[in-house]
């Protein structure tokens, strides 16, 4: 879903006709990869509870996402943000490197640029699990906590 100028389409439309004021989410699956392009204030205001914890995956091909920029902002919108996956070189990048100067090593990685984020809420007590595997950065605040 995309941020457009229009109330009738994309994110503007969705805003518009929600039909359930008093229910705001408390976690949010950051479009777009964390985008500007998939940002619209009123979702952060109108859907969501303040401070939600958020979430979104990396997009590796020619422009990484979310910049940096991005993340500042999901930050400051955000209890707590996750970025799932590497934005980092691609083990293959990685490995051909190795090669250059081992060339007759034999090369086997687990892949590092996969990630799971899962978010867990007991509807009777109100209690909530996070976990995550793999490759996820979490941030809290202004830095980054943990690089999993």
């Amino acid at each position: 879903m995309e941020s457009t100028n229009s109330k009738e389409d994309g994110w503007g439309k969705i805003v518009n006709e929600y039909a359930h004021p008093k229910t705001k989410s408390s976690v949010f699956k950051v479009p777009h990869h964390g985008s500007i392009t998939g940002h619209l204030d009123e979702i952060w205001t109108t859907l969501l509870q303040e401070k939600p914890i958020s979430a979104t995956t990396v997009y590796n091909k020619n422009s990484k996402l979310p910049t940096e920029e991005d993340i500042e902002r999901i930050k400051a919108l955000s209890s707590k943000f996750f970025v799932v996956g590497n934005k980092g070189k691609k083990d293959k990048d990685i490995s051909l490197k190795i090669k250059k100067v081992m060339p007759n090593t034999k090369i086997s990685t687990i892949p590092q640029d996969i990630g799971v984020f899962r978010y867990r809420k007991n509807t009777v007590d109100g209690s909530e699990k996070i976990e995550t595997f793999g490759c996820v950065q979490e941030y809290i605040s202004d830095k980054a906590l943990a690089f999993v």
